[in-house]
C-alpha cells in the first residue's frame, strides 16, 4: 500500500548484540553513525525493564534512534527523497509504508556491515511501492528480538522507550504543546523537547512504524511481546502526526 501523504515515518533501532560489536569493553549509553562530515544519526541505549503498568517486561537492552529517520539520512541510505517537502532535510522521511521502512533498516545494516533482519524485493523497478519485506525466517516471531542488525522496534519497545518510565500523558510531558504541534506539514525532528531518555518526536510530527502485526491484543505476552498474527494482518504504528488534533502517546 502506498501512502501519498506525509503521515508515516520511522525510527530504526539496533539490538544490544549489535552494540556489543561497537565496544566490547564498555556498553556505551549512546553512539552516532556518521554519513558525512556534517551529518550523523544518534542512537540511545534503553535498558531492559518492566513497563509502568507492569503488563510486560523487555529482557534485552536495545538502542533506538533519538529522532525519527530524517529525509537526509533516508536519502543517504537509499538515494531517494519521496517526501512532498523535499527541501527540509531534517524533517521526517515521510511517505514510507511499512515495507519501505523495513528496507531502510536493512540499508542501515548494510552500511554498517551488519546482518540484515528482513528479506526485501521490488518486483516492479518503476514502482517503489511494489517493494515487499518480511522478517527473515531465522528471526520470525519472538526471535526477532535477537536480530543483530537494524530493525523496526516492536510495539512494546516503542511504547517502553516513549514513556521513559514516567507516568506522563504523552511522551515526555503532560502538555501536548510542549512536545508536539498542529501544523500544515511535518517539521524538523528536534523542534520540541525530548522525553526523559532523550528521544524526540515520539508523540508528534509523523506516525512511526513498529514490527508487530495487527490486529493483535497488546501486549501479546508478559515477556518480550510481539504481535505475530498469520495472514494479511496490518503492521502497527504508534505516536502522533503533525495534522492530528487529538494527540496519542
Amino acid at each position: 500500500q502506498a501512502y501519498d501523504d506525509e503521515l508515516y515515518s520511522t525510527p530504526t533501532i539496533a539490538t544490544l548484540s549489535f552494540s556489543d560489536q561497537i565496544d566490547t569493553s564498555n556498553q556505551v549509553e549512546s553512539y552516532s553513525v556518521g554519513f558525512s562530515d556534517n551529518h550523523s544519526a544518534q542512537f540511545n541505549r534503553i535498558s531492559a525493564g518492566t513497563n509502568l503498568s507492569e503488563t510486560y517486561t523487555l529482557s534485552r537492552d536495545f538502542y533506538i534512534g533519538t529522532t525519527e529517520l530524517t529525509r537526509e539520512t533516508y536519502y543517504f541510505l537509499t538515494e531517494r527523497n519521496i517526501a512532498y517537502n523535499k527541501a527540509c532535510s531534517d524533517c521526517p522521511a515521510s511517505r514510507l509504508d511499512w515495507h519501505l521502512a523495513a528496507q531502510a533498516a536493512n540499508s542501515m545494516s548494510e552500511f554498517e556491515g551488519r546482518e540484515t533482519c528482513y528479506d526485501c524485493s521490488q518486483p516492479d523497478e518503476n514502482d517503489l511501492y511494489s517493494t515487499t519485506c518480511s522478517e527473515k525466517d531465522a528471526y520470525a516471531g519472538t526471535d526477532f528480538y535477537s536480530c543483530p542488525g537494524y530493525r523496526l522496534p516492536t510495539e512494546a519497545e516503542w511504547e517502553y522507550a516513549a514513556y521513559a518510565n514516567e507516568s506522563t500523558t504523552y511522551a515526555g510531558s503532560n502538555n501536548y504543546w510542549e512536545i508536539a504541534t498542529y501544523t500544515e506539514a511535518t517539521h524538523s525532528v528536534m523542534d520540541f523537547a525530548p522525553n526523559a531518555w532523550g528521544l524526540y518526536g515520539m508523540t508528534g510530527n509523523a506516525l512511526e512504524w513498529c514490527q508487530d502485526l495487527e490486529p493483535a491484543t497488546f501486549p501479546t505476552s508478559d515477556l518480550d511481546p510481539i504481535g505475530v498474527l498469520e495472514g494479511d494482518g496490518q503492521r502497527a504504528y504508534r505516536g502522533g502526526r503533525y495534522n492530528q488534533t487529538n494527540v496519542y502517546p
